[in-house]
């Protein structure tokens, strides 16, 4: 017969394996999610670097132009007479372009001209598509970690039907181009001016983290011989960490890891940390940097704190514009 002291060592003995077992499933658990996240992570650099050989391919056959929307105020160049009418407004001359390519890419005919719509942020690489003949949704525009916008591409033909909140606040056919949005956005220097000049204005932030403020004139053609630093001046980026615990900084808040490309077709991680500060494109001379107020929408990653998040605007403002760099150096400062 067993003692009952050798029943307590059993059952201790019993206890210690479960914990060692509990213990080891944890790791297993840890180590597979951390597995799909670089694996993630490499997909995502991947796509990156797809597009950025697609900039380059676009800037041999178009003059060494940046790619991204080429339509201006006075242009008539749609099959559809009403993205021809452009209100002698170069942005929305660019607007109507990218709902040109959605309706012959996506087959979204249903989709009206977009007011009060900047598209070179985030639907820039719609040009690419259209350069690249690709039908839309183009699966290169968005990381492989960001849920949201997957869920919207897969739905892109019915969207926002059918799809779960949270969707984006806005009239019926604003938001039917979410769908075709990127991850990865393309800094305002690509298609605006570095600088302000006289009494020319440039694009600038405006009070939250996704609006800007366009002056007449501000949109420009871009070269990529304006850039300077090629190996150190960022083209794409993601706007959001993903790839590493639960938490998703926005880029501008120091602890943010992202997935990001150079003009020179380098794609890695970003330390934002690392990056330099940036500046304000309409007051180039001064070391202040441009701020940007993070202010999560509905469907954007939200604060720990739910307090508005500001910093400084890093490779979105940076300092002298194509002209400067953003990492693996000092700041070049603006010269006229």
């Amino acid at each position: 017969m067993r003692s009952p002291t050798n029943r307590a060592f059993a059952l201790v003995e019993l206890i210690v394996i479960l914990a060692i077992i509990a213990a080891l499933a944890a790791m297993l658990i840890v180590a597979a999610s951390d597995s799909h996240r670089q694996g993630s992570l490499s997909d995502s650099l991947a796509n990156l670097k797809s597009l950025a050989t697609s900039h380059h391919n676009y800037g041999e056959d178009f003059q060494d132009k940046v790619a991204t929307f080429s339509w201006r105020a006075t242009d008539q160049l749609s099959q559809w007479p009403e993205l021809n009418m452009h209100g002698n407004d170069d942005n929305r001359a660019a607007a109507n372009q990218a709902v040109d390519i959605i309706r012959r890419l996506a087959n979204r005919t249903d989709i009206q001209p977009i007011q009060a719509w900047i598209p070179h942020i985030l639907y820039s690489q719609l040009v690419l598509a259209d350069y690249d003949q690709i039908a839309l949704p183009d699966k290169r525009f968005v990381s492989p970690a960001d849920k949201q916008k997957l869920l919207w591409a897969a739905n892109h033909l019915t969207f926002p039907s059918g799809v779960p909140p949270p969707v984006p606040i806005g009239d019926g056919n604003g938001l039917k181009r979410w769908p075709y949005s990127s991850s990865y956005e393309l800094p305002p220097a690509f298609f605006s001016h570095d600088a302000a000049a006289g009494a020319q204005q440039t694009i600038s932030q405006g009070s939250a983290h996704n609006q800007y403020f366009i002056p007449q004139g501000a949109i420009a053609s871009r070269v990529r011989t304006d850039v300077r630093h090629p190996s150190h001046k960022v083209l794409l980026f993601d706007q959001h960490q993903r790839h590493f615990g639960t938490r998703t900084p926005f880029f501008t808040m120091p602890e943010a890891r992202l997935a990001g490309v150079m003009v020179d077709g380098s794609a890695h991680l970003l330390a934002s940390a690392e990056s330099n500060a940036g500046f304000n494109p309409n007051s180039p001379s001064t070391p202040f940097p441009m701020i940007v107020n993070y202010q999560p929408a509905n469907f954007e990653p939200p604060l720990p704190s739910g307090v508005m998040s500001s910093q400084v605007g890093r490779f979105r403002w940076t300092r002298s514009g194509l002209r400067g760099r953003d990492l693996g150096g000092p700041e070049i400062p603006w010269v006229p």
